[in-house]
């Protein structure tokens, strides 16, 4: 991208904020499509956090974009539960009651228990070098020194979601993984949410680990009971960040345009002002 096609008509800036040079859309996808995209990853990564209000003319001149895919991409984003509308004609992201979170982890103990006790029997020992790669891999991102901690949080949280989906296939159920699917916008938000707590990540891998060896052996009971213990463990790694995100969260009102992060993972507070058109 040139000097030129980085400024708006005004000769702003269109890169201010959280938003990237490689984050500015490009064809063959739709625009709408393509901003849809970059707002639910945005918001399943907790980049925007629950209670935040999406102006359309703020996004809209992030992305060089009219209002049209705009509106689009929100509607898309409202249909997956991601974000609802105002009364005052606007929209924000969803935020999550302490009951729903409860009882998400509840329905997912259920579920993975099932799921990691079903891949016990239908595995297949590729699969679990698969697991031990993904293991491997966020291990390193954990004990290197070099990377940003946002960076660090994005690649923890990918692995994590690789190693959970892996075993899902495993299992080759489709009734299963219909049901998990249902769930997977706000398992992912959740999950994204948990990484955030220091500590956390060295307790998950470590939890990983012992799944493998469980699923090796074909120990389905241990599995099972590793498994709800686990996601127990994840539960209360979010509870604690949720509450911080709550007590942080922006006041009734308050236009919560995403903002950029530092090299620390700080947000700076200043926002673009929207202009009417």
């Amino acid at each position: 991208m040139t000097e030129t096609e980085k400024k708006d008509n005004g000769g702003n800036d269109r890169t201010a904020g959280p938003w990237t040079e490689s984050e500015m859309v490009r064809p063959p996808n739709s625009l709408s499509d393509q901003i849809y995209g970059l707002l639910k990853k945005k918001i399943l990564n907790s980049e925007i956090l629950p209670g935040e209000r999406l102006m359309q003319e703020e996004v809209a001149k992030a992305f060089n974009a009219s209002r049209t895919p705009i509106r689009q991409a929100f509607h898309l984003l409202e249909k997956d539960g991601l974000v609802e509308r105002l009364p005052q004609n606007g929209f924000r992201i969803t935020r999550l009651e302490l009951e729903t979170i409860k009882d998400l982890f509840a329905i997912r103990g259920v579920l993975e228990a099932y799921g990691v006790e079903l891949a016990c029997e239908r595995i297949e020992p590729k699969t679990i070098e698969t697991l031990r790669s993904i293991r491997d891999q966020a291990q390193q991102m954990l004990a290197s020194s070099d990377i940003p901690r946002e960076s660090k949080l994005r690649r923890i949280f990918e692995f994590n979601s690789q190693f959970h989906e892996t075993i899902y296939r495993s299992t080759n159920s489709r009734y299963l993984m219909d049901l998990i699917s249902n769930l997977r916008n706000t398992v992912l938000r959740l999950r994204a949410l948990g990484v955030r707590k220091n500590g956390s990540w060295k307790q998950a891998l470590n939890e990983h680990s012992r799944l493998i060896d469980c699923l090796e052996q074909r120990d389905k009971k241990a599995a099972g009971k590793l498994m709800r213990r686990h996601i127990a463990n994840a539960m209360s790694h979010v509870l604690s960040q949720w509450n911080l995100a709550d007590e942080k969260g922006p006041r009734k009102g308050e236009s919560a345009a995403p903002r950029k992060k530092d090299g620390t993972g700080k947000r700076k507070g200043e926002t673009n002002s929207a202009k009417k058109d």
